[in-house]
């Protein structure tokens, strides 16, 4: 008996430590890299269905509007705590743009995905639950390989 209680306890602390990851076994990533899910997310006492920590504001510093899910990923990359990227919501020239429409004659692959009114976001190009790739990129683009997932063929 008192050693399925110890055994208990140490399954309990285990939990603990790790969030239920133990038992997971395919996680590849725990997410970004500084809290894990909880940079983002909260199991208790989060805001929407998506378990935010906080409500992200919709728009930049200079008043670049921002849909949700990239106002989540700008509140880190605005360069409060991160400077990476900081300048891709107001200078779209350095990145994709994100919040725009897909043109009808463009094809995006299922697991790129875009908002409810088919939108790209920040998550279009980047997941960061789940990536082996830099910069937390659905796919490598050290060969371009993440532009021609949805640009091919079709001089733009």
């Amino acid at each position: 008996m008192k050693r399925r209680i110890t055994l208990i306890a140490l399954m309990s602390v285990l939990m603990l430590l790790f969030g239920g990851q133990a038992l997971a076994g395919e996680i590849k990533s725990t997410g970004h890299p500084l809290n894990g899910c909880s940079s983002c997310h909260l199991p208790h006492g989060a805001h929407g269905d998506k378990l935010w920590t906080f409500t992200p504001n919709l728009q930049t510093q200079k008043g670049t509007k921002l849909i949700s899910i990239n106002a989540l990923c700008y509140s880190c990359h605005d360069g409060t705590i991160t400077s990476k990227g900081k300048d891709f919501f107001d200078n779209l020239k350095t990145t994709h743009p994100v919040g725009v429409k897909i043109p009808d004659y463009m094809t995006i692959p299922d697991d790129f995905p875009l908002d409810h009114k088919e939108r790209m976001t920040c998550g279009t190009c980047h997941n960061p639950h789940n990536s082996d790739a830099e910069s937390y990129l659905r796919v490598s683009n050290k060969t371009g390989k993440l532009c021609v997932s949805c640009h091919v063929n079709q001089g733009e």
